[in-house]
């Protein structure tokens, strides 16, 4: 017996009762807990209560499931302090144990779990050496918990993510393996987070009417900088482990040459006569994942591959490079991370913050990594006779991929993701950051909502821009359209009613314009519409916004200047008619963006463009 107790924002505390081990949580009729939102999917969540302990799982819902606020990525223990967000509820659980259940055995006794449990958070924290230890039957039944089939992913516009709950102490346990050991004998960097199996959607060729499917989010993975080898908590993997593997070349090698021949004896037995870019993941998953893992075990008794590599890791990998992208799944998964950049098949690069590092994961092979670019070719809508040598494309999670093939970079192909940017989704989330202070606030939603002054948003940082213009919009009244011209599709907002347009388009601002939509924006103005955009802002349009590189407030002037050039008889007057407010955006070395200028556009005494400052962030010139 267990209750639920259930609080929507601003509402009643309500609680449900339930004798079973399993209840879901979702939008229609048929779940146990219906929380009839639009924000909730119609299979969110489910709790499993096994051994008097709770276990929450996603089932790969659009919006998320959070606990203390972070959102889960995989199965996750929680406790009875534990707040579990779904859409706009918030719920606890509490266990209810019958008055004849025996008193609980002395605290010794699971003395095996409670370490395990410490261990795993160590390891996630990257905080001790974990020592391989065996798992008691309760923590063996929490690990084997199956892992749902994905549910496929909603469209673009759909699958942004609204505003998350403020983050609070994480006090819950990730289920993770505790055998798990990787090619030295050293825990696993994946599957230390990346316990149980998580399938992909495998993306099918795209038609002219139908966008491109992406990938089910995988689990999150521990990004391991390799030059230089970090020396604290935030690389999630032991200091020690990491120079152990750096040092030990030939380690990695017997991982990758095992990788490559389980792919190929994957690909003649399991997958042979499949049609690998049609598979049903939500009911073939298990079947594939347990003959993958039959090949791998098979191959450790016959001494073909090493007794010490980790079975589960092994399965994923080969799983995700014969259907889905190969290792970049698990960043494309993980929230933390911006952009992926892989420049061969064994060089695979993330971006965190303002942090570039290299990855310890690699594709098997330069055929492997072929695969991929296929794949992604076919979600571009470029058949097997008609590729040409750079294309670029969409997931339907709003990444945005770009790649070359190796006509065009004398070798190896190149391929590059960048993701929404989701760091912050509201102006009072951007306030708790500390982004902006609540006179800017104030004052940018006075502009916004009432004075509806055409906002430029301007700064060196790419992503620092697109979370505070995503914030911005966020003050958008819902009733309004807003139509946005997107080339790299990491402008990420919760605004519901938003068409997106093509900004690779040469005729993106007119087609925008057409629409008769309230409000323009342009993501990022390209060298080949931004002169019609600010042209079409200072002639009829208000309300509109638009971002653009600069390094300095003091460079901003200029760079606009430039745009108009000789076109114009009076360009500053056309810019100051175009754009009336400005916010200029830096980031710090954790990838937070800080307002630093916020004021107007004007003409200075000398007939050159420079801002009237209405608040400066101290320190800043």
């Amino acid at each position: 017996m267990f209750t639920v107790s259930i609080r929507e924002k601003g509402g009643d505390l309500q609680t449900r009762h339930f004798d079973k081990q399993e209840v879901s949580i979702g939008r229609i009729q048929g779940n146990d807990i219906v929380l009839p939102k639009g924000n909730i999917s119609k299979r969110h969540a489910r709790i499993v209560n096994r051994d008097n302990g709770f276990v929450v799982v996603d089932l790969r819902s659009t919006n998320g499931t959070y606990v203390n606020g972070h959102k889960i990525t995989s199965p996750m223990v929680v406790t009875e302090n534990d707040k579990l967000y779904v859409g706009d509820y918030v719920l606890q659980v509490h266990l209810e144990l019958p008055e004849t259940v025996e008193a609980p055995p002395p605290a010794s006794n699971n003395a095996d779990l409670d370490s395990t449990r410490a261990l795993d958070v160590g390891v996630i924290a990257g905080k001790v050496a974990p020592q391989p230890q065996a798992m008691d039957e309760t923590a063996a039944a929490l690990h084997s918990l199956p892992t749902p089939a994905p549910a496929r992913v909603e469209p673009a516009v759909a699958a942004v993510a609204t505003a998350a709950p403020a983050a609070q102490p994480q006090t819950s346990q990730p289920i993770s393996g505790a055998n798990s050991t990787w090619a030295t004998g050293q825990p696993d960097p994946a599957k230390a987070v990346a316990t149980g199996s998580v399938k992909p959607v495998a993306i099918q060729p795209q038609t002219p009417a139908a966008a491109p499917r992406t990938l089910a989010p995988p689990p999150e993975p521990v990004t391991v900088a390799i030059e230089p080898p970090k020396n604290d908590a935030s690389v999630g993997f032991p200091t020690a482990a990491v120079h152990a593997a750096a040092q030990d070349v030939s380690a990695f090698e017997r991982y990758i040459l095992a990788l490559e021949l389980l792919e190929d004896r994957a690909r003649d037995t399991v997958f042979r006569g499949k049609d690998i870019d049609n598979i049903d993941f939500e009911r073939q998953w298990v079947e594939l994942e347990s003959a993958v893992l039959s090949l791998v075990e098979s191959a450790k008794r016959s001494g073909e591959i090493a007794a010490s590599l980790d079975s589960a890791t092994l399965t994923t990998d080969i799983l995700y490079e014969i259907t889905a992208l190969g290792p970049v799944e698990y960043y494309l998964g993980d929230d933390e991370v911006s952009e992926v950049y892989v420049n061969s098949f064994n060089q695979i690069f993330v971006k965190r913050g303002n942090t570039t590092s290299m990855v310890w994961k690699s594709y098997s092979s330069p055929r492997a990594m072929e695969n991929c670019v296929d794949r992604l070719a076919k979600a571009a809508g470029h058949t097997d006779g008609n590729r040409p040598a750079a294309f670029r494309g969409r997931l339907d999670n709003a990444t945005h991929f770009q790649v070359a093939r190796k006509e065009a970079t004398l070798g190896s192909p190149a391929i590059t993701f960048v993701k929404p940017y989701l760091l912050a989704s509201s102006m009072d989330e951007m306030l708790r950051l500390g982004t902006i202070t609540d006179d800017m606030r104030r004052l940018l939603l006075t502009w916004i909502q009432r004075e509806r002054y055409n906002l430029l948003i301007a700064g060196p940082n790419h992503h620092g821009r697109q979370a505070v213009l995503g914030a911005l919009l966020s003050a958008v009244g819902e009733s309004e359209r807003i139509a946005i011209i997107d080339r790299a599709a990491a402008l990420a907002i919760s605004h519901a009613n938003v068409v997106r347009i093509d900004g690779y388009r040469s005729d993106s601002v007119q087609i925008a314009d057409s629409l008769g939509t309230d409000r323009l924006v342009a993501a990022e103005l390209a060298a080949d519409h931004a002169e019609s955009y600010l042209r079409l802002l200072a002639t009829n349009r208000d309300g509109c916004f638009a971002s653009m590189f600069a390094r300095s407030p003091h460079d901003l002037g200029a760079r606009l200047s430039s745009i108009i050039g000789s076109s114009s008889s009076n360009p500053t007057n056309l810019l100051l008619s175009a754009i009336q407010g400005i916010v200029f955006v830096t980031t710090d070395n954790h990838g937070t963006p800080h307002v630093t200028h916020v004021g107007e556009l004007q003409k200075d005494e000398d007939g050159t463009l420079g801002i009237t400052e209405r608040y400066r962030r101290e320190g800043h010139p």
